[in-house]
């Protein structure tokens, strides 16, 4: 059953990257032919992030990474390079994740450095807003891919406290769960076991509460397994074995 679901997942995702293949062209078709407005050109850009995105769900990576630095130069042409606009810093927080899927780390970092300071300015009034947020985090997961673990522990840091700060500081949330996972595994990684169990185990009651306590889910799975590597690392091995049965 579940991998009837999965392959109708890629049907999906493929049957969702043509049909947006057809609708640039389309655009293109109405572009050159009829219009050269910046509107049109911009929706064209638009057009291509979806792509990508669909193609990086799809798993062809270079195909998405393609799209999203077309959709970015077309975005930089029509704003400037110099102009803070969200389709820019959405194009280039999309790199990012492409690149860092990849393994890019590198070019990975610079896109969601570029993102992050680009929606600082976007949202300089507000300051808190789930966009820095998100580029915060994602600046913490390149950084553990580099193996750079206290900056890494930093933006995650950042990121939960903007997080809790615009949703409420016990509010339910699957980003606050994810990024008290990511927490719980630079603690581990630091040999800070304690701090991971107590990360991880708030991680796992979320996503409890989120999906349902008594309903299989693969990130609930994955939090017991986490937990699991935690009590095994402590020389804790019946409560390692409990939590990965």
């Amino acid at each position: 059953m579940q991998a009837r679901e999965g392959l109708v997942d890629i049907l999906n995702h493929q049957q969702a990257a043509n049909r947006m293949n057809s609708c640039i062209c389309h655009l293109f078709d109405v572009y050159y032919r009829r219009h050269r407005g910046r509107e049109l050109k911009s929706r064209i850009a638009t057009v291509y992030n979806y792509l990508g995105n669909a193609l990086i769900r799809n798993g062809k990576l270079e195909d998405a990474a393609s799209k999203h630095e077309q959709s970015l130069e077309m975005q930089l042409g029509i704003y400037g390079p110099n102009k803070p606009h969200l389709s820019i810093a959405e194009s280039l927080i999309n790199l990012g994740v492409v690149y860092e899927i990849q393994g890019k780390l590198d070019k990975a970092l610079e896109k969601h450095q570029q993102s992050l300071e680009m929606y600082r300015a976007i949202h300089a009034q507000k300051k808190l807003h789930s966009d820095i947020a998100a580029s915060l985090s994602h600046l913490g997961s390149v950084y553990e891919g580099l193996d750079e673990l206290e900056k890494a522990l930093k933006k995650h840091q950042k990121s939960l406290e903007m997080y809790r700060a615009i949703h409420g500081p016990n509010k339910v949330h699957p980003h606050i769960a994810a990024l008290l996972s990511h927490l719980g595994s630079v603690y581990q990684r630091l040999g800070k076991l304690d701090e991971a169990l107590k990360k991880y185990q708030e991680s796992l009651e979320m996503f409890r509460v989120i999906h349902g306590p008594d309903k299989p889910h693969p990130k609930i799975a994955a939090s017991f397994s986490r937990l699991g590597r935690v009590y095994r690392e402590q020389g804790k091995l019946d409560k390692a074995l409990e939590k990965t049965v």
